[in-house]
């Protein structure tokens, strides 16, 4: 089961996700679930690297492991921008919780 990990501040803003472990839907290069989330992950962090061009966040990304974390320094524009790419990531991944509720679990914290 993959655990994603979305911690908001105190205004609600994405700060940090993470995602650990494989599904377990299929074998390893043709699971589908795992290709939704990695999708939605990377699809995030590419967004907020080569089109938001944050320099104020750091990522990374290893086998069965994807964490990213936005500094409290984003620049009002860079925020807005942020927060589409990552509310949206979240919409996905919510939505693949709904339909794969046996391989994915969501768990969202406020710091």
């Amino acid at each position: 089961m993959t655990t994603v990990n979305i911690r908001r501040n105190h205004q609600k803003k994405i700060v940090y996700f993470s995602l650990e472990d494989h599904t377990g839907f299929g074998e390893a290069g043709s699971d589908m679930v795992c290709a939704v989330l990695s999708t939605a992950s990377q699809f995030a962090v590419l967004g907020l690297e080569e089109v938001v061009k944050l320099e104020d966040f750091s990522y990374a990304i290893a086998e069965g492991f994807l964490e990213c974390e936005l500094k409290e320094t984003l620049t009002p524009p860079e925020r807005e921008k942020a927060d589409v790419l990552l509310e949206t990531m979240v919409l996905v991944l919510k939505q693949a919780e709904e339909q794969f509720p046996s391989y994915l679990k969501i768990k969202e914290s406020e710091v």
